[in-house]
């Protein structure tokens, strides 16, 4: 007997309960709703463009008169790394990042987890860099992940 069901265009994983090795299930792609999605009500969204594009013109007004845009970036950079990594274990905030960068000690382990996100973060660095000097293609991914 198994331990879960099938579901229409979703991969499962079941483990029997007779074992624990899993077994492989049948996967099917997912297919996506039609576009234009019918559900949406665009009476309620249109109202709400004029002060969205307000706000982009803003900040791209802003991004005009800084000398260096990508220090605007920065903090978003360092968040994502942090809560992307936290996913695979790593116990560091954006605090104790900068803090690692501002040259205050930390015992070694959580150093490992800090250097961790300092190295997501240049490789997101050279990916923008490196899809700046020519387009996507699978040949630039192996300079990103250093093949």
């Amino acid at each position: 007997m198994s331990l879960c069901a099938i579901r229409s265009r979703q991969l499962s994983v079941c483990f029997p309960r007779e074992r624990l090795s899993p077994q492989l299930v049948v996967m099917l792609p997912y297919v996506p709703e039609s576009l234009p999605v019918a559900t949406l009500d665009f009476g309620r969204l249109i109202r709400l463009i004029g002060p969205a594009n307000a706000a982009l013109a803003r900040y791209d007004g802003l991004l005009q008169s800084v000398v260096n845009p990508s220090v605007m970036l920065s903090p978003l950079t360092n968040q994502e790394a942090v809560l992307s990594l936290k996913i695979e274990g790593t116990q560091a905030t954006v605090d104790v990042v900068l803090e690692y960068e501002a040259g205050i000690e930390f015992d070694p382990e959580k150093v490992h987890d800090i250097q961790e996100i300092v190295n997501y973060r240049s490789a997101l660095t050279l990916a923008k860099e490196t899809l700046a000097q020519r387009p996507l293609n699978l040949g630039g991914s192996g300079r990103c992940t250093g093949r």
